[in-house]
């Protein structure tokens, strides 16, 4: 569960490959440090927001639970 995790965190981020690198590269800025930190500050906004949705899906209860037709929730249901 780990691994999926941080491999669907690197391809949401675009963390290490290169895309988000080339658009920061591009800005106009007077300072580039400022670029960087916002660019590496954005992986770690969806680490968070990640944890904290698992965190509430676990201890609301929902995890496992049916819908009408008594179908198990998964993956966006539960987040919804």
């Amino acid at each position: 569960a780990m691994q999926l995790g941080v491999a669907r965190g690197a391809f949401t981020t675009e963390a290490g490959l290169g895309m988000s690198s080339i658009a920061c590269a591009a800005a106009r800025t007077d300072n580039p440090v400022r670029i960087a930190l916002v660019n590496m500050i954005g992986a770690l906004f969806v680490v968070v927001t990640c944890t904290v949705t698992g965190l509430v899906i676990a201890v609301t209860g929902v995890l496992g639970a049916h819908d009408i037709e008594g179908n198990v929730l998964g993956g966006a249901a539960m987040a919804i």
